[in-house]
């Protein structure tokens, strides 16, 4: 995993970064669901299969969510230093 800029102008560039592709993914994430939901009516699947995707997405997106995580601690203490 990267690391951490150091620089106040890297480090906010980063966490804006990592905002929109958080949102990006969000988007991705329901659009998978919304497929999974029709899917479920269409073929009669039980309502368990729409955990499916909100695993999936946990699993395969949980690097970015930590690095978002990590990246708005950083950004709020260098705002308390700052201050």
């Amino acid at each position: 995993m990267a690391a951490i800029p150091d620089e106040p102008a890297a480090l906010l560039a980063a966490y804006r970064k990592a905002i929109w592709k958080l949102i990006g993914l969000a988007l991705f994430g329901v659009l998978c669901l919304a497929i999974v939901f029709f899917a479920r009516r269409m073929f009669k699947l039980p309502p368990a299969v729409l955990t499916l995707p909100l695993i999936a997405a946990l699993i395969f997106f949980g690097a970015d969510l930590w690095r978002f995580f990590r990246l708005r601690n950083a950004v709020q203490r260098m705002r308390e230093a700052s201050s």
